[in-house]
């Protein structure tokens, strides 16, 4: 069996953040899959590029620069230079094809990064870059939000395993190679996430390590500052996992953690932990497919939205936006609906506004209208979820006292994630005080 650990990008920022990384994974018994994310830092200088606000690579990847340095092998980092300054020529593109593989170039250094520490330290390891034939994970789709091919993606794995030498594999995160065209694709937002837990999948791994710079997922991210080790969530099941991720908390989002259903769905039981990078065996939240210990909440969350409200010929949307793979949650009837994106940056409307248009532009009375200025905030736990024929009677008490709590703030909407959550829409410069009235209600003092 194998094991697949992510490294977050502020969990691989430094040259001592990975040095105690593998200090604590050196010693795993079974060969290990290493998947790395890019520092945000050189994520922002990518987008600085593309927006003209910067030169080229000796600025966009300027700490990998000081970090190779230091470094006795440097023949990895020397090529993937050389191919960067051709991405970055006067004559570069912005098809989406090029920014796509300029995008996932921080990954790309921050994995060969990785692997010539491993190799410093005496650790056997291989480093599969994206143009390798045998890179494991396949995709098809757009260029900038493409999907993992799982079944391509097993036999690839299946493949490499067999012959491969190496104790330890070290991959990119964030993308993949399209099972047709061999082009560079993203995996879109969380997208080395989404590429770790498809490799668990594609590797029919025993164990994934998600390695964050916070102690697992905190009961109330937003007080992290405030939180102790007792506000980790020790377990959550995968019906929390997708109704979290939609609020907003440090998780994979939905699109995600559709390697680990599918696995999960083959019956494999794999261990499943979000944990600090610093002390990976210590306080952590464990991923399951079903948490049999009731609590009815055991978090709180909150994330600021793009809210449309459109009224007419709706038909296809809901289709159309799963093709996308645009993040979403809406309430619909057959004239109208109320539809949730989360905003994660400038481009989230322009895209989303791009998808509607092509879709409903055309139909004769369709308006569609938006705001920008509401967060969506709520509590997940599976003491919620209905039992038998008594359809989510659990729920009636929490959302009273939810009711309650929230009696000062004005709630725009009352809109809940899933089943096992209750969720509400209100002003952005009410989200934090919402918050933490939920978990002053829920959560303070447990």
């Amino acid at each position: 069996m194998t094991q697949i650990v992510k490294i977050g990008g502020k969990s691989g920022a430094t040259l001592e953040k990975n040095q105690r990384i593998i200090e604590q994974i050196r010693h795993f018994d079974e060969p290990t899959v290493v998947v790395v994310s890019a520092n945000g830092g050189a994520t922002d200088r990518i987008q600085g590029f593309l927006e003209g606000k910067t030169i080229g690579p000796e600025q966009i990847f300027q700490e990998f620069e000081m970090m190779y340095k230091s470094l006795e092998t440097r023949h990895t980092r020397n090529g993937h230079l050389t191919h960067l300054r051709d991405l970055t020529y006067d004559e570069f593109e912005r098809a989406p094809k090029d920014t796509a593989a300029l995008h996932m170039s921080g990954e790309r250094l921050a994995a060969a990064l990785f692997d010539a520490m491993l190799d410093e330290n005496g650790v056997s390891s291989e480093f599969v870059d994206f143009v390798d034939e045998g890179f494991p994970v396949k995709v098809s789709g757009d260029d900038h939000n493409a999907r993992i091919d799982y079944d391509a993606s097993r036999e690839a794995a299946s493949a490499f395993m067999k012959k491969n030498g190496s104790r330890f594999i070290v991959l990119p995160g964030y993308g993949g190679l399209d099972v047709k065209s061999r082009k560079f694709k993203t995996l879109g937002r969380g997208g080395s996430d989404t590429s770790a837990m498809g490799n668990m999948y594609a590797f029919s791994a025993s164990g994934l390590w998600m390695l964050t710079d916070v102690p697992g997922i905190l009961r109330y991210a937003g007080l992290k500052d405030r939180a102790g080790e007792d506000d980790v969530v020790g377990c959550l099941g995968m019906d929390e996992i997708e109704d979290a991720a939609s609020l907003g908390v440090k998780l994979p989002g939905r699109k995600a953690v559709e390697g680990i259903e599918k696995y999960f769905g083959e019956g494999a039981s794999p261990q499943i932990y979000i944990t600090m990078d610093a002390d990976i065996s210590g306080p952590r939240t464990a991923i399951v497919r079903k948490d049999g210990k009731k609590e009815p909440v055991k978090l709180v969350g909150g994330r600021n939205i793009i809210f449309y409200k459109i009224k007419g010929d709706i038909r296809g949307l809901h289709n159309v936006l799963m093709k996308k793979y645009v993040e979403h949650t809406a309430q619909m009837s057959n004239t109208w609906t109320r539809l949730m994106i989360p905003e994660y940056d400038g481009d989230s409307r322009s895209y989303v506004d791009g998808v509607l248009s092509r879709l409903l532009g055309a139909r004769p009375g369709t308006k569609v209208e938006y705001y920008t200025d509401l967060a969506w905030v709520g509590v997940v736990g599976n003491g919620m979820e209905s039992n038998g024929s008594v359809y989510r009677q659990e729920a009636m008490g929490i959302a009273a006292r939810a009711a309650s709590a929230l009696s000062s703030i004005d709630i725009v909407y009352q809109m809940d994630p899933g089943e096992v959550s209750l969720g509400y829409v209100v002003h952005r410069k009410d989200s934090r005080a919402a918050q933490e009235a939920l978990y002053n209600e829920f959560l303070n003092g447990r």
